[in-house]
């Protein structure tokens, strides 16, 4: 690895290694991580900078590896949306009669707006459960 000129202490360079520990194996770093960012971490931070505070390195399309073009800052609230749990995925809230109230793009967004516990939400969707809230809720 190329010299890290005192940033081994930043987020960024938090960031850049778990990105290769994620990818474990070094057949994976090859396939999953661009070449310039492979084992140079001053690459990697020409093309990030700095991490902002509260963010985390997220890749735009999780099909393609970590690059210039596929990588951003992401707060929590941005990838919790982009997990493939949630993704595609919407949550619908019911009155007690099955009248629709509301509808979110996501459990995660639901619990957020409505302060209902997200695992509640959850378990009446997966039919765990029959109301979170005083309300029914099902995956659209």
């Amino acid at each position: 690895m190329k010299n890290q000129n005192g940033l081994s202490q930043t987020g960024a360079y938090n960031s850049w290694h778990f990105m290769r520990d994620r990818m474990g194996k070094q057949k994976a770093i090859r396939k999953m991580i661009c070449r310039s960012w492979q084992q140079d971490f001053q690459a990697f931070y020409r093309h990030m900078g700095d991490r902002p505070e509260g963010t985390f390195l997220r890749r735009i399309d999780r099909s393609k590896p970590y690059s210039k073009k596929n990588c951003v800052w992401a707060t929590r609230e941005e990838l919790m949306a982009d997990t493939p749990q949630v993704k595609n995925r919407k949550s619908v809230i019911q009155s007690l009669d099955g009248v629709v109230i509301t509808e979110w793009v996501s459990a995660y967004r639901a619990a957020k707006e409505t302060g209902i516990g997200r695992s509640g939400i959850y378990h009446c969707c997966h039919g765990d459960q029959k109301l979170a809230g005083g309300f029914s809720w099902k995956f659209a």
